[in-house]
């Protein structure tokens, strides 16, 4: 696949995402499939994870871990990264 069409499918997939978690947190469609975010679904979906550590801009939740809705969410914690701007997203996930 040519790199120019690979970024294409790459942007795609990104943009339906951030445009379906705002207006849909729980579940949203990505690739045909229902997914749910895990930190929404354990009740942590306000956490910010960007940017880590500091004032402004004012912090905002753009990191995600999303499951299918088929996979049961467990324990969600924010934790900070030395060296990263974001904060990591840690999901403990259940597979049936």
């Amino acid at each position: 696949m040519r790199s120019t069409a690979r970024s294409r499918i790459v942007h795609t997939q990104a943009t339906r995402v951030t445009t379906s978690i705002p207006s849909r947190p729980l579940p949203c469609s990505v690739h045909g499939t229902t997914t749910v975010d895990a930190a929404d679904a354990a009740g942590e979906g306000l956490s910010p994870t960007w940017p880590a550590g500091q004032v402004f801009p004012p912090p905002v939740t753009i990191d995600h871990v999303l499951a299918d809705e088929r996979i049961e969410v467990g324990d969600v914690s924010i934790r900070d990264l030395p060296g990263s701007d974001h904060r990591a997203v840690l999901a403990q996930l259940f597979v049936p």
